[in-house]
């Protein structure tokens, strides 16, 4: 995953979501996760994000 993806989710609003990343360092600047009902978006921790619905 990079900064700017965003994957799209099959399913209804509200279900819960699972998304497990492997080998992803959690320094500075590294990408972050933010859920909403439909869709997963990727940004960066140096930015502020869309907060999770």
């Amino acid at each position: 995953l990079r900064t700017g993806d965003v994957l799209r989710l099959h399913g209804a609003p509200g279900d819960p979501v699972a998304l497990c990343i492997d080998d992803v360092l959690l320094g500075h600047g590294n990408p972050v996760v933010h859920k909403g009902d439909l869709a997963i978006e990727v940004t960066s921790r140096e930015q502020k994000g869309r907060q999770e619905s």
